[in-house]
């Protein structure tokens, strides 16, 4: 695939743009992990989304570069769609397959009401946790690392920093969580690490859906498929 060489960009600050679209994900990420929850980290993960979508159009990023042009929701709906029903039903066969149920246990499923899980699995998770990231991660982060570089080192990099965007929250959710609490500290980094990886590899596959589609709509739909059924399995299996 290629993608055309925007050569007035690389040379207008684009290292600059790059610098702050890390730092700036490396604060949202702290906040949203360690400082804030609820309603007010939400608003901040959604806030900085859009707001890195309006600085990148400020700083001559198109529709189609960002992976947001119109013409071409049509074919991320198709790729992501078709990609969304093999997931949900893959999560589906693991979950109930008595073997691999233990991959949703997490006592944090134990005290949710019925009007909660519907709340995660239609509105937060699609539209907070899945949207937000795509915007920064797949729209963003992802037009300036092409802006100068390979689609393969761009998915790289990208996928490098989605990785570890999951250090902090699975840290937070380790400590957290009645069943991992007492994991040693070995166990933890073996936990820790593999959540990266695994995280990683998933925004690699992402980006392919990006760049295949050219929308951002194909990865949202992934993504949300993923998340949300894999948090649906886990609530059920806990009921």
């Amino acid at each position: 695939m290629t993608v055309p060489t925007n050569a007035p960009r690389v040379t207008r600050r684009w290292l600059g743009d790059l610098v702050v679209v890390l730092i700036g994900l490396g604060v949202v990420n702290v906040a949203v992990a360690f400082w804030l929850d609820g309603w007010a980290s939400t608003a901040l993960l959604l806030g900085a989304a859009i707001g890195a979508v309006v600085a990148a159009r400020w700083r001559g990023y198109t529709p189609r570069e960002l992976a947001l042009a119109p013409a071409d929701a049509g074919a991320g709906f198709r790729l992501g769609g078709g990609l969304a029903l093999v997931i949900a039903a893959g999560v589906t066969v693991v979950a109930a397959v008595p073997w691999t149920q233990g991959l949703f246990d997490d006592d944090r499923f134990d005290d949710l009401t019925f009007g909660e899980v519907l709340y995660e699995v239609l509105v937060r998770i699609p539209f907070v946790t899945a949207l937000g990231e795509e915007l920064l991660f797949r729209s963003v982060l992802l037009a300036v690392l092409l802006a100068a570089t390979t689609p393969v080192r761009a998915v790289v990099v990208q996928s490098l920093a989605f990785g570890l965007w999951h250090l902090a929250t699975t840290i937070g959710d380790l400590d957290g969580n009645e069943t991992t609490a007492d994991l040693s500290v070995w166990e933890s980094a073996l936990s820790v690490t593999g959540v990266v990886v695994v995280t990683g590899l998933a925004g690699a596959a992402f980006a392919w859906t990006r760049l295949r589609s050219r929308s951002i709509v194909a990865p949202w739909l992934v993504h949300t498929a993923f998340n949300a059924s894999a948090f649906a399995a886990g609530a059920v299996l806990a009921a």
